[in-house]
């Protein structure tokens, strides 16, 4: 009951992201918490996503450098708290208690970031002549300055990657 309530209220906007969390925090000694997380993790990322991008969806920038090094500092925030509750929705097995929350944060996601941020953005890469790399390790070079040090020594290396900055963005 509890978690479907707040489910409502994050779904509509109707509690803020600090509210939000000092109320989970009172349910995390409670013996049910253990078997709710998943709940309560996906209803604090998906509230402090939706607080995020109401806060920096039209943000907008004076050049391509500016863009990149906000997004790397923070607007990557959005993304990650996004992954997470995915992460947390999926983990608890009961869709149909998360139902409205995740419809608004597949919307607010979609449509009030994506959509707007990469309208933004794309205004500074129709500006470029070239794909700019100052201060960031170029993809063509990561092999050479990263993995080769480690395999001229003969040693083993894992490398994971993964898209930080939306493929629909970049």
């Amino acid at each position: 009951k509890i978690v479907y309530d707040l489910v409502g209220l994050v779904a509509n906007e109707a509690i803020s992201y600090e509210k939000l969390v000092q109320l989970v925090k009172l349910r995390e000694n409670k013996f049910w918490y253990s078997y709710s997380e998943n709940f309560y993790q996906s209803l604090e990322q998906g509230a402090l996503m939706i607080q995020l991008v109401r806060k920096n969806a039209n943000t907008k920038y004076s050049n391509f450098n500016e863009g990149v090094e906000n997004y790397a500092s923070k607007l990557y925030a959005i993304d990650l708290a996004y992954r997470k509750f995915i992460y947390h929705y999926r983990q608890s097995n009961q869709n149909r208690i998360l139902a409205q929350l995740y419809e608004k944060i597949e919307k607010v996601y979609s449509n009030d970031w994506l959509l707007n941020y990469n309208n933004n953005w794309q205004k500074n890469i129709n500006e470029l002549e070239s794909w700019p790399t100052f201060g960031t390790t170029s993809q063509q070079r990561f092999f050479k300055q990263h993995v080769k040090p480690f395999t001229d020594k003969k040693n083993r290396l894992f490398v994971i990657i993964t898209d930080a900055f939306r493929y629909e963005c970049g």
